[in-house]
């Protein structure tokens, strides 16, 4: 009597995990139909023949061209890392505040890493679009995890937005 109730026992908990597994799996893995993505991530032609060659600014997007409200836009994904306020907070990357033109690695209250201390540049132009372009390549070592940004309007527009905080 003892053995049949423990093999019962036995094969109903063995049922009732299969059926709990398959029925939350129904619900947690369900595919919901999503039509359209958030954001399409636009992939540039990459030149693989000479990668040592270096990226200049792009000279095609005139000053007209330029879009600061888009920029702000953009920088909703900086803002997850940085602040842009005067005398703002530091989160994960430094405040960037009047960063144009500044020098690198000069906000004492953020700890920067070795290779963004020993950098030692200007955040000009040419310097700030290199740098969002392809944060690792530009200062390898550094912090800074974002993968970058490939599309030059955007990056322009971004660069725009940040260069009118002084």
């Amino acid at each position: 009597m003892k053995s049949n109730l423990l093999i019962f026992s036995t094969l109903m908990s063995c049922l009732i995990a299969i059926f709990s597994g398959s029925l939350t799996k129904g619900i947690y893995f369900f595919n919901h139909g999503v039509e359209e993505k958030a954001y399409t991530i636009k992939v540039s032609n990459i030149n693989t023949e000479n990668k040592n060659q270096k990226t200049e600014m792009p000279t095609d997007i005139s000053v007209s061209k330029l879009s600061v409200k888009n920029g702000e836009i953009l920088f909703k994904r900086c803002s997850l890392c940085h602040t842009i306020e005067k005398n703002g907070a530091n989160k994960i990357g430094p405040n960037l505040w009047g960063i144009a033109n500044k020098s690198s690695a000069s906000n004492p209250s953020f700890a920067y890493s070795m290779a963004m201390s020993k950098k030692n540049i200007q955040w000009d132009q040419q310097n700030l679009a290199q740098f969002i372009r392809s944060p690792s390549k530009f200062v390898p070592g550094t912090k800074m995890s974002f993968a970058g940004i490939k599309d030059e309007q955007e990056l322009m527009d971004i660069i725009a937005y940040i260069s009118q905080f002084k």
